[in-house]
C-alpha cells in the first residue's frame, strides 16, 4: 500500500511522507539543492522535509516520480509557472535545503552539483557523487561509495573497509577497527580525511 502526505506551510517549506515497502532504491537529483541532510531509521516510512528559498520560491516544488522500484527525487517548478527569461535567473530560483530520513537498507544514489551534504545511517548501498561544496559522513552501516570533484570528503566513523585517494589532496587517516562497512571515498582535488569515532 502507498501512502503520500503533502504540506505546505508558508509558500517556504515542504514536507512529503511516503510509505511504500516495494520500493528499494531512492535517487536524488541535487544539483540545484544548497545542502543535503541524509539520514536512515529503522522506519517503513520516507521524510523529506525541504526549505525552499528565492525570489520564485512560492512556485518551486519537490517532485517524485516512481519509475518501477526506484523513486526519483528532483526540484521542479509548479505546473502553471513560466521562468522569465532572466539571465540571472538561475541563478537566484533556487535555494534548497533538505533534509531526508531513509528507511535502513535501501539504495540511495545522490547526484549533486555545489552541495553541502551530510549523511550519516545504515544502507544497502550509498553513492554519492558531488562537485563542489562538502561532504561529511558519520557512522555508515553497507556500501559507500563517495566521488567529488573538489569538494572535501570529512569522515567519522569506528569501522570498517575503507579505500580512500585523492588525485591532487590531501588524504589523513586515523585508524579504525575492521567491520562489515565498505567504503570507498575518491576525489580529484579535495583533500579526503578519517577520524576515528569510538563505537
Amino acid at each position: 500500500m502507498t501512502s503520500l502526505s503533502t504540506f505546505v506551510y508558508g509558500q517556504k517549506g515542504v514536507e512529503k511522507l511516503l510509505e511504500d515497502p516495494s520500493l528499494t532504491q531512492i535517487f536524488i537529483e541535487a544539483s540545484q539543492f544548497s545542502s543535503l541532510q541524509l539520514s536512515s531509521k529503522v522506519t517503513k516510512t520516507l521524510s523529506v522535509k525541504a526549505h525552499l528559498e528565492g525570489e520564485y520560491s512560492e512556485h518551486q516544488l519537490l517532485s517524485f516520480v516512481r519509475k518501477g522500484n526506484t523513486l526519483f527525487i528532483s526540484p521542479n517548478f509548479s505546473d502553471d509557472f513560466k521562468l522569465p527569461n532572466d539571465k540571472l535567473g538561475a541563478h537566484k530560483v533556487f535555494a534548497i535545503d533538505v533534509r531526508a530520513e531513509i528507511p535502513e537498507h535501501m539504495e540511495v544514489i545522490v547526484s549533486g552539483g555545489t552541495l553541502q551534504l551530510t549523511a550519516s545511517g545504515n544502507y544497502k548501498k550509498l553513492q554519492i557523487r558531488l562537485n563542489e561544496g562538502y561532504c561529511g559522513l558519520e557512522k555508515l552501516a553497507g556500501t559507500v561509495s563517495v566521488f567529488t570533484t573538489s569538494a572535501p570528503i570529512f569522515l567519522k566513523q569506528s569501522s570498517g573497509q575503507l579505500t580512500a585517494q585523492s588525485t591532487y589532496g590531501q588524504v589523513f587517516l586515523e585508524p579504525i577497527q575492521m567491520g562489515p562497512a565498505i567504503i570507498n571515498l575518491s576525489s580529484v582535488s579535495g583533500d579526503i580525511r578519517l577520524l576515528s569515532q569510538q563505537p
